[in-house]
């Protein structure tokens, strides 16, 4: 029993490590791009996608938009909430709103039974993989950038 709990607490303290990894990269992320605002989409895109290497999950235009379709265009992950679709799409003109993501971290853990000695057994061992992935979320207003959002 003491064995299964070190096992855990060791467990706990990499997937800690990790976050606090997976953290500074959306802090860096978000900081680059926040200093890129009122940036034409090419350069914005470009650093997304060539230098970071994000791949482009969803995208959706639109000529003055309203915040009912904001809402009604919005992505499963990392969407608009009705009073920042209200702030962000105030101001007529035509935008383009787009969502990329990469894995950030992947990690194998392994569980199973232990005998006495320490050693696993034979049999009950169970893998699986566990990906965190990065979002970011721009938002294009006549070509260039207004708003930004990162995530995990």
């Amino acid at each position: 029993m003491t064995k299964r709990i070190g096992i855990l607490v060791v467990l706990a303290a990499i997937s800690a490590a990790c976050a606090s990894t997976e953290a500074r990269q959306v802090k860096t992320y978000d900081a680059e791009l926040q200093g890129m605002l009122g940036r034409n989409e090419a350069d914005v895109t470009a650093l997304i996608a060539k230098s970071w290497q994000f791949g482009l999950l969803d995208r959706w235009s639109g000529d003055n938009p309203s915040v009912e379709a904001v809402l009604k265009n919005n992505f499963r992950r990392l969407g608009f909430t009705k009073s920042e679709a209200g702030r962000i799409f105030a101001e007529p003109g035509a935008y383009r709103v787009l969502l990329y993501t990469k894995p950030l971290a992947r990690e194998e853990v392994r569980t199973g039974q232990i005998d006495s000695l320490g050693g696993g057994i034979i049999g009950t061992e169970d893998r699986h993989q566990e990906v965190t992935n990065g979002f970011i979320r721009i938002v294009f207003k006549d070509g260039k950038l207004v708003h930004v959002r990162v995530s995990t």
